[in-house]
């Protein structure tokens, strides 16, 4: 059996301009690959597909964990072939991957790159946050994916542009940064829940919004808004008709998109095919188990994330969609689950908001459910003290609208769920309100 490895990791991203701007040409090899079309015979287009597997190989025969695992199961990375060998593989599980945090990267920990990565840990919203190496690719090829989509929808991609990053989120963060992967742009992220946010907002003057459904239900309620290029929404449920009003508003298309944090950017919902999410060949593969969505990424990284379970549903079908895209679509999709609490005043409240008040807390997992108007429970698995995070809770819930809210704290040995997605948020009984 081989001995994990420690990986050190640096406290912080390494913002030099200069060494982020090396990475451009990778940046365009990946907007290149993900803009040629699979061929129309499946056949083909996995064969198309089946050199990326080199990339897999060598990541588990740098890893003490794969070959470890492989190994128990008489297997060798060797073993893969073809993509249809990737079914006789061992999957990976999200606790798996908690537990596994230095011995699933790929890598040599004395060497250059390994004082290149960053340790990111995951929103915690599904109740088992994750830490996730990321090397410094890792942190710009979410340009490098929007390049592409600004390609696909015939929008040309303006010199340096003004990226708005608008967050819902109580912990009120901001920061502006500069991107050399996105023709020298410059990134501003704007909380809402500080003071003047729509001010600061109108002067970033954004052509590229990224928010959330959260973030869109707070630029609707305000009495102007910019006007983006484009706009992009993840990270939780976005109502067809919240994403019609965004549109209506902004008079620009909104682009929601799949993405986790241990795999980057997975599909896009097709603006003229909404059931259909195309996913993002020939840099991700995508199964399904079960009906569960498991992702294995096909491009360059210290961490390998092969056959991933990522809990969410959905069908997976090759073909050409009614927008002309030939390839692979996930249809069905049922991750990102919506949840409105009912407030006192009979609004509604997204609860997706709080996930950020569960990042920070050593919980196996929690579940926080509105039993009655300004009652709820939280159950939790995990975390001997629980004072800071109730108080917390009490008062996110009291910003977003509820007076005198109570919770109740339930010390739980499991939650139950309904199918294999995690529950965070739930509203019981009569007061089960839908978007």
């Amino acid at each position: 059996m081989s001995v994990a490895r420690p990986v050190a990791v640096p406290a912080r991203l390494r913002h030099d301009y200069d060494a982020l701007r090396a990475w451009l040409p990778r940046v365009h090899e990946s907007v290149a690959a993900l803009a040629t079309p699979l061929p129309a015979d499946e056949a083909a287009a996995r064969a198309a597909l089946a050199p990326r597997l080199e990339i897999l190989r060598r990541q588990m025969l740098g890893s003490p964990w794969w070959l470890d695992t492989l190994r128990a199961h008489g297997l060798s990375p060797r073993d893969l072939q073809t993509l249809d060998d990737l079914r006789g593989f061992p999957t990976l599980a999200r606790a798996e991957l908690r537990r596994q945090a230095h011995a699933l990267p790929s890598f040599d920990p004395e060497s250059e790159e390994a004082r290149q990565v960053v340790l990111i840990r995951s929103s915690g919203s599904t109740g088992e946050p994750v830490e996730v190496l990321k090397d410094t690719y890792d942190t710009l090829h979410m340009w490098a994916v929007l390049r592409f989509w600004l390609h696909a929808l015939a929008k040309p991609l303006p010199d340096q542009p003004r990226v708005a990053l608008l967050c819902a989120l109580p912990g009120g963060l901001e920061y502006s940064s500069r991107l050399p992967a996105l023709n020298d742009g410059l990134l501003t992220r704007i909380s809402s829940v500080r003071e003047r946010p729509l001010q600061r907002l109108l002067q970033a003057d954004p052509q590229l919004l990224f928010s959330d459904p959260a973030g869109f239900h707070w630029l609707l309620a305000q009495p102007d808004a910019p006007r983006p290029l484009l706009a992009l929404s993840s990270a939780q449920y976005l109502a067809p008709q919240i994403r019609a009003q965004v549109q209506k508003r902004l008079g620009c298309p909104v682009l929601d998109y799949y993405s986790t944090s241990e795999t980057g950017a997975i599909a896009w919902r097709c603006p003229q095919a909404p059931d259909n999410w195309h996913v993002l060949t020939p840099e991700v593969w995508v199964e399904q188990l079960e009906g569960e969505l498991v992702v294995t990424r096909l491009r360059d990284s210290v961490l390998p994330v092969i056959r991933y379970r990522t809990g969410d549903r959905g069908e997976v079908r090759f073909g050409r969609c009614a927008c002309g895209r030939v390839g692979y679509s996930i249809t069905g999709f049922h991750g990102r689950r919506a949840c409105n609490f009912v407030a006192p005043n009979g609004g509604l409240a997204d609860a997706w908001t709080l996930a950020w008040i569960f990042k920070y807390h050593d919980l196996e997992d929690f579940r926080l459910t509105q039993t009655d108007t300004s009652d709820f429970e939280l159950e939790v698995i995990g975390a001997a003290e629980t004072g800071e995070l109730l108080d917390k809770l009490q008062r996110a819930l009291a910003h977003m609208g509820w007076p005198q809210p109570r919770v109740k704290l339930l010390r739980v040995d499991a939650i139950t769920k309904q199918g294999a997605k995690p529950e965070p948020f739930r509203v019981a009984g009569a007061l089960q309100a839908r978007p």
